[in-house]
């Protein structure tokens, strides 16, 4: 729901702002609405709702959502279209945190890389099948695009999620105290990725139009190949992340990143732009997965995850904002500078990693 939702037109741009009469750049905003307002709400999501059956919390939100959903078809003018947008948006903070709180309860903790991996796969289902859905529903009205979120929530009510009681409240010890040094490392990390990589559909498929001369189920399609990626690879990486270990794991998906936001501007093909934004977004969900897992193994991880995946969202939400005018003056910084972000983000989590195995050793 929520990355189909969010990159709904993200590839669409062209066609969304002649429907409403607005600027591409104003256009391009709709996506900030989106992302904000679904970060704000998730820092206090977890928490707002720890005192209620989670199965119950998740089937409320969607329910918003599939009525959203039927609203975006409807809108006649941007402004109801962005006040639904961002109603959905604030009901996907409920969902996204609480699902993964449900993954936590229902599974073994050896198995909890590979539970976040699926689940992980799953919105990369998301990520990459919007941009080719909207795409083509784009050749007949891009509106379309917002049945499959109908149709999919109609699914999630009849087979419904695992139906859990409210979790019991703990009162922390003194070795389940907060780390808050390690939570905010992770934060940043979700901050940088989220602009760099998260954030960043609507300038790959600005550059493979300006470059290519690609119409909207081309962009869609270049686009659409690091969700995929992501979506057939992302099992995978929650087993070697079980069996690697964090710290290598780390390495290798912000190595990815790094390689992948470097090439995506040098691309002389539409093919090497896929490949490069694959690798990318490959290496994102491995990081998300990787401290996904970290933060609901942590004391009180449960009720603070929501609050470290909201800047992954506020890294989203600042993209357009950020990145657009990169993207204008120069297409190479655009990704470059993300890239020198996730160099950062690489040394801070090694150095975590670091003091966390000295601390368990002591």
């Amino acid at each position: 729901m929520g990355p189909f939702v969010g990159q709904s037109i993200s590839v669409v741009l062209p066609e969304f702002s002649r429907s409403f009469g607005i600027s591409v750049s104003l256009a391009a905003l709709t996506i900030t609405a989106y992302t904000f307002p679904f970060a704000v709400a998730m820092l206090f999501s977890g928490r707002l709702v720890r005192g209620s059956s989670p199965s119950k919390v998740v089937l409320v939100a969607f329910a918003v959502i599939c009525a959203g959903a039927v609203g975006l078809m409807l809108a006649p003018t941007w402004w109801i279209f962005l006040t639904i947008f961002v109603i959905m948006a604030i009901a996907n903070a409920f969902t996204t945190p609480v699902l993964q709180g449900i993954v936590k309860r229902i599974t073994p903790d050896h198995e909890l890389g590979t539970a976040l991996g699926t689940f992980t796969a799953m919105q990369s289902l998301g990520v990459f099948s919007a941009p080719l859905l909207a795409g083509a529903a784009a050749l007949i009205s891009w509106r379309l695009t917002y049945l499959v979120v109908i149709a999919s929530v109609v699914f999630i009510f009849l087979v419904r999620v695992p139906m859990l009681t409210p979790a019991p409240r703990r009162v922390a010890g003194d070795n389940e105290r907060v780390r808050w040094g390690y939570m905010s490392v992770h934060m940043l990390t979700f901050l940088i990725l989220g602009a760099g990589v998260v954030g960043m559909p609507f300038a790959v498929s600005l550059l493979a139009a300006e470059r290519f001369d690609l119409g909207s189920a081309g962009r869609g399609a270049v686009v659409m190949c690091g969700g995929l990626a992501a979506f057939i690879f992302s099992r995978f990486i929650g087993r070697a992340v079980d069996a690697l270990g964090v710290s290598r794991s780390l390495a290798l998906g912000l190595g990815s990143v790094i390689a992948g936001l470097l090439c995506v501007p040098l691309s002389s093909h539409p093919i090497v732009i896929a490949v490069a934004w694959a690798l990318a977004l490959v290496g994102m969900q491995a990081v998300q997965i990787i401290i996904n897992m970290l933060v609901l193994r942590s004391p009180g991880g449960t009720e603070l995850l929501s609050t470290v995946l909201a800047f992954r969202f506020f890294g989203a939400a600042l993209a357009p904002v950020v990145m657009m005018p990169v993207f204008t003056a120069s297409h190479y910084a655009a990704f470059w500078i993300p890239a020198a972000g996730a160099v950062i983000a690489l040394g801070l989590q090694l150095a975590v990693a670091r003091r966390a195995a000295a601390r368990r050793a002591s």
